[in-house]
C-alpha cells in the first residue's frame, strides 16, 4: 500500500470575503464559554463581513484557511503587532486555531501553524505566542510537538 496515497493534501491561503459563512461555522467549534456579550444575541453574516472588511484592512492581520479537495476544513489567525521592546522588533500572536471535528488528526492543524509561523518569522517577528483554554490537552500537544512551551499564565475576564 502506497502511504502517500492516503495523505492529505492541505492548501493554506488568506481568507477572503466569500469564507465568512464557512468560517463562522467553523469558529463556533472554539466557543467554550460563552461571555455575556456573546450571549444577548445573534450576529448575521452581513455584520460578520463587516468585521470581515475590518480585519483584511489591517496590515498588521492575517485570517488564513486550510482547504482540502477546495472545502475549507480550517482556519488559523495572526495578529502581528508593532513593538518598543526587544530592539524595536515585532512579536506575533495567534488565534482561533480551529480544524473541523471531522478532519482533527490528519496534521492540518500542524500546518496552519507552521505556516503562521513561518509568516511571523518573514514579517521579523522575535516570537510568536498562544493562549489555549486548559481544557484542549490535544491541542497543548500538537503546540508543544512544534516546539511551544509553556511559560506563563493567561488571564482574561469576559464582558
Amino acid at each position: 500500500m502506497d502511504p502517500m496515497k492516503n495523505q492529505l493534501i492541505v492548501k493554506i491561503r488568506e481568507a477572503t470575503r466569500r469564507d465568512v459563512p464557512r468560517l463562522v461555522e467553523l469558529m463556533k467549534g472554539l466557543t467554550l464559554t460563552m461571555s455575556k456579550a456573546e450571549s444577548d444575541g445573534a450576529s448575521t453574516i452581513a455584520e460578520y463581513e463587516k468585521v470581515f472588511e475590518h480585519i483584511e484592512r489591517d496590515p498588521n492581520r492575517k485570517l488564513f484557511v486550510a482547504e482540502v479537495e477546495r472545502e475549507i476544513v480550517g482556519a488559523a489567525d495572526l495578529l502581528i503587532a508593532p513593538n518598543l521592546s526587544h530592539r524595536g522588533l515585532p512579536w506575533a500572536i495567534m488565534e482561533n486555531v480551529i480544524v473541523d471535528e471531522r478532519m482533527r488528526r490528519k496534521g492540518i492543524a500542524r500546518e496552519l501553524v507552521r505556516h503562521l509561523m513561518n509568516v511571523a518569522k518573514e514579517s521579523g517577528c522575535y516570537k510568536i505566542g498562544l493562549s489555549s483554554d486548559k481544557r484542549r490537552a490535544a491541542a497543548h500537544r500538537l503546540y508543544q510537538s512544534l516546539g511551544f512551551d509553556q511559560y506563563g499564565l493567561s488571564f482574561r475576564i469576559y464582558f
